[in-house]
């Protein structure tokens, strides 16, 4: 299963990729809190990382 994060703030993408993920998508602010949250799926998920 696929996991994706996006690093940005822009409010339509992050809708976006809320709605076609099916729940597998995190939005964060930057790239300490993306490590994160990869940190705590790694192990159950792969991950595709969105950056803007």
């Amino acid at each position: 299963m696929l996991y994706y994060i996006y690093i940005g703030n822009n409010r339509a993408t992050i809708d976006h990729l809320s709605k076609v993920t099916s729940g597998m998508f995190v939005a964060v602010s930057t790239s300490n809190k993306a490590a994160k949250v990869i940190d705590g799926i790694r192990e159950r998920y792969n991950t595709s990382i969105l950056f803007e």
